[in-house]
């Protein structure tokens, strides 16, 4: 007993001791601007988030995913045979493309615009 509170004593110090190095500071020596000192472009788009409208039309009834460009779900959609279904979706703006998923069908859509049509046909 006596040598476990000596070793508990030893292991409390190691660590008490360990634990109190002084931390070295880095300075940074640039000078720091003011929000008035900072320029920006006037056709800067400062929204994170864009609305996009895609009416799409499938040749049988099934469903449909809307994807990112990393692979993640937007959202999915039941299609009717030769029915147009208008899903508006909200994606944020560096998105460039979209992925559409139909019956073992993955097609790219470049987002050129706030609408984007497609027509499913059977191959």
């Amino acid at each position: 007993m006596k040598n476990f509170k000596v070793l508990f004593i030893i292991v409390a110090l190691a660590i008490g001791f360990t634990s109190c190095l002084k931390e070295t500071d880095v300075m940074n020596n640039e000078p720091t601007q003011s929000i008035e000192d900072i320029v920006v472009s006037p056709d800067f788009n400062y929204e994170t988030f864009k609305d996009i409208e895609i009416v799409m039309t499938g040749y049988t009834d099934g469903v449909v995913e809307v994807l990112a460009s990393d692979g993640a779900v937007y959202q999915k959609a039941y299609l009717q045979k030769k029915q147009q279904y208008a899903m508006n979706l909200t994606i944020p703006t560096y998105e460039k493309t979209i992925y559409l998923r139909f019956k073992g069908k993955n097609v790219r859509l470049e987002l050129t615009s706030d609408m984007v049509v497609w027509e499913f046909v059977k191959y």
